[in-house]
């Protein structure tokens, strides 16, 4: 039994930021992103490190990336520790030249962040396969 319940942020009503990702991105890099929330569904939080997950800093402090590569791509989910034993996605980037693409992802994710501790119900729980 996993350790952590994981939510997402809903983009729409009936639509979360992992489920509107993975529509867009090939059944390989979908499999690796489950197989990464998978083994550290059983960890605790202070052993999601490098090289599978980072604590951001400055302007994202407060924000976790986990971190894969996948058909020489580093896609980079991030979210944030939501409650005891709970981690919620806001948003998905990609990591190119040691920087995030779009550039305005820790914005969109700290923005995020706060819509989700105001409201909880702009996320949901998800369950990776």
């Amino acid at each position: 039994m996993a350790l952590w319940t994981i939510r997402c942020y809903l983009e729409r009503e009936d639509q979360d930021v992992i489920d509107v990702w993975r529509g867009g991105v090939s059944d390989a890099v979908a499999y690796k992103f489950e197989g990464r929330m998978r083994f550290l569904q059983e960890l605790p939080a202070n052993a999601w490190v490098r090289p599978y997950a980072a604590s951001l800093k400055g302007d994202g402090a407060g924000l976790v990336e986990i971190r894969f590569q996948c058909e020489k791509v580093q896609h980079r989910p991030i979210g944030f520790f939501s409650g005891a034993r709970e981690f919620t996605f806001v948003f998905v980037a990609i990591e190119k030249g040691w920087r995030f693409k779009p550039r305005s992802t820790i914005k969109i994710a700290n923005s995020r962040k706060r819509e989700v501790i105001a409201d909880r119900s702009r996320a949901h729980a998800c369950e990776f396969e």
